[in-house]
């Protein structure tokens, strides 16, 4: 009888658990779009021969805030695609990325941050859920990669929509990384990533 109440109350455990992870998502597959339903309203046309991977939802806390996240990614050989949409859980308002550099992503207004990542090791991917969700499906992260981080913050400054766009290279050197190799990654970009507002 002890064992029926202790499987009772472990499935209770598990179903309430189930449904706080599910009580937001703010990106879904419609057709061949990525759609965003967090305040900051985008599709994103998903180009051909990038692989869908399931969206993930989770909880975070970065520089002391807490955000809802939801990440969605699409990957190619050595290429990926990673959409994040995130909203504080505390409304305090307080996103602005204007101190990162101004650029337009179709047509868009967006801030520019780019990193070149040398060396991650296992252990540093498994450290950050979005990083760690390509890594187990298939975008080797341990392989040198140039990531291109466009964010987007609301006017109340409560949601976040970030593209990240990331690809594979020999190494982050400032011989492989230079002017030519940024404009064309840039004409990359605009190749692969295609924004409607909603």
């Amino acid at each position: 009888m002890k064992d029926i109440y202790y499987y009772f109350f472990c499935m209770l455990i598990f179903l309430t658990s189930q449904v706080g992870a599910k009580e937001f998502q703010y990106l879904e597959y419609k057709d061949s779009k990525i759609v965003s339903t967090h305040g900051i309203g985008f599709s994103l046309d998903i180009p051909p021969s990038f692989r869908k991977l399931e969206p993930i939802n989770y909880t975070a806390v970065f520089n002391e805030l807490p955000f809802n996240v939801t990440v969605a990614a699409i990957i190619n050989e050595g290429k990926f695609i990673m959409l994040s949409a995130e909203r504080l859980t505390d409304n305090s308002g307080v996103l602005d990325y204007s101190y990162y550099r101004p650029v337009e992503l179709s047509g868009y207004p967006f801030f520019l941050r780019e990193n070149c990542h040398q060396s991650l090791t296992l252990e540093d991917i498994a450290s950050h859920k979005d990083v760690d969700h390509l890594q187990k499906n298939g975008f080797d992260l341990t392989k040198p990669t140039y990531i291109s981080s466009f964010f987007m913050n609301s006017e109340d400054g409560n949601a976040e929509y970030i593209v990240h766009y990331g690809k594979n290279v020999s190494n982050c050197s400032e011989k492989t990384i230079t002017e030519m190799f940024k404009k064309e990654l840039s004409k990359e970009i605009e190749k692969h990533v295609d924004l409607r507002k909603l």
